[in-house]
């Protein structure tokens, strides 16, 4: 049978099937949200605080209506003189249900004090996205600005969540302490950090709200949570969800970013509903930065202990993050890879957040795996150094077939095979063991042999570094 043949049957287990949207791709006929046009639609603008922390003293938009195809300008206060009362947004990380993960429900717009840069004050609605960001700069906002919180170490808030996504973020097996306190053991204890990351895919968010009737709102979003998106939109109007229709032709890269439900998509909605016309927002490159989430800086330290042979006896993994004022986010290091990496009879890991004055962080490549793998593997090599023991080894030893804390196996598990077949594709046998060991010439070379990968010279330091290749 063929591709298309299944295809058509309807028949896909086992079939090298061809995507039918590449095409589309590649061809740019792809259609995004921002290339949806519907009849009567207006642009939405944002105001959005310059300031971490501060208390509105005042806010004016008189300036802004009277300019010409200004629609409507609207603020918390607005909102609640029309007669809606005021409308609070669930976390935007939240499940299929609508249920919040850790936040309660919080208002809409920044109502008396904003609580980082990029917090959204007020909107704009006119007859074109020119005419609304012209308008959006006129209106006169008076601040008094306060001093912000914005490293950990300042933080007045600090917590110990328990669960996020119904995981666990505080595990104990054995006696950590008790293994670390032992002369006979080789140790060592490092601490690791990784920045801020931000997501910013090609497609910026993008967001169509039309309401059909009084009780029915088609949304077309730039999401990869559309069932998410619905039920938290739904939530946040009171509508029953299938009420609510979110549509979602492509997304144009997302990293995460595009996980969440963020203010905007609600407030796209709410100014639809005043103007009784469909409503589309679309974010600059620049509001990414402080609108639509970004991975936390962590801050990891690793102690290990092992016996001279380079059996893991005792793993301490303490992580420590920042989140945002306007609801909680947790990057589970501990969870992606201590949890499930490397055996040992005393494993112990934690999560400590502080609140700072930032925009909420969120899902990105990865949550949690990404830094603390790169935390833990880190801290292996380190060890292997003291132990004067081949990385490569120290993994092998400590492998296994059990999951670390639970101690049920694994239904599937590779992870051997992939370090042995690495270590002959990479020729790993002959690399030597000290840093900066390995020279070809003047040159520093990285690894003594990587099969299939095309030479490149870079600089680092000074020192020219080529990654090592296979010579014909």
């Amino acid at each position: 049978m063929t591709a298309e043949q299944a295809h058509e049957q309807g028949s896909y287990i086992g079939q090298a099937l061809r995507r039918r949207e590449d095409v589309r791709f590649v061809q740019g006929k792809g259609r995004y949200v921002d290339d949806i046009v519907l009849p009567g639609v207006a642009w939405c603008a944002f105001v959005r605080s310059p300031h971490a922390h501060a208390r509105i003293r005042s806010l004016s938009t008189k300036a802004a209506a009277m300019r010409p195809g200004v629609l409507l300008t609207l603020t918390a206060e607005d909102w609640a003189k029309a007669g809606h009362g005021e409308l609070t947004v669930v976390h935007p990380m939240a499940f299929t249900d609508g249920r919040p993960m850790n936040a309660a429900p919080r208002p809409a717009f920044a109502r008396g004090k904003v609580h980082h840069v990029g917090d959204i004050v007020a909107a704009v609605v006119a007859d074109t996205s020119e005419n609304a960001r012209h308008a959006a700069s006129l209106l006169q906002i008076s601040y008094a600005p306060e001093k912000p919180v914005l490293r950990k170490e300042d933080a007045t808030r600090e917590e110990k969540p328990q669960k996020q996504l119904d995981q666990h973020l505080q595990k104990t097996k054995g006696d950590v302490g008790a293994a670390l306190a032992r002369d006979d053991l080789v140790k060592t204890e490092h601490t690791y950090s990784t920045p801020t990351e931000t997501h910013n895919p090609m497609e910026t968010h993008a967001t169509i709200a039309s309401w059909d009737a009084p009780d029915r709102l088609t949304i077309y979003d730039a999401t990869q949570y559309v069932k998410g998106a619905q039920g938290i939109v739904a939530q946040a109007f009171g509508l029953p969800r299938d009420n609510v229709h979110v549509i979602c032709p492509f997304v144009g890269g997302a990293f995460g970013c595009k996980g969440p439900v963020w203010t905007h998509t609600i407030l796209a909605a709410m100014a639809a509903k005043v103007v009784n016309r469909p409503v589309r927002v679309e974010l600059t490159r620049q509001q990414m930065f402080s609108g639509t989430g970004h991975r936390t800086p962590t801050f990891q330290t690793i102690a290990l202990a092992a016996t001279p042979d380079g059996k893991v006896q005792a793993i301490r993994h303490h992580s420590e993050m920042v989140t945002s004022p306007v609801g909680d986010w947790v990057e589970t290091c501990g969870l992606g890879s201590t949890n499930v990496l490397y055996d040992a009879p005393s494993i112990e890991f934690d999560h400590v957040v502080h609140t700072v004055n930032v925009s909420q962080p969120s899902f990105m490549r990865a949550p949690g795996e990404c830094p603390g793998t790169y935390a833990v593997e880190c801290a292996m090599d380190e060890l292997a150094y003291a132990l004067k023991m081949d990385p490569l080894q120290l993994r092998l030893v400590n492998d296994s077939p059990n999951h670390p804390i639970k101690g049920i196996p694994w239904s599937t598990k590779h992870l051997r095979e992939c370090y042995e077949q690495g270590a002959r594709e990479f020729g790993w046998s002959r690399r030597t063991h000290e840093p900066r060991s390995m020279k070809d010439g003047r040159l520093l070379v990285a690894n003594l042999i990587v099969a299939r990968v095309c030479p490149g010279d870079f600089r680092l330091g000074g020192n020219e570094v080529r990654a090592g290749y296979k010579k014909s």
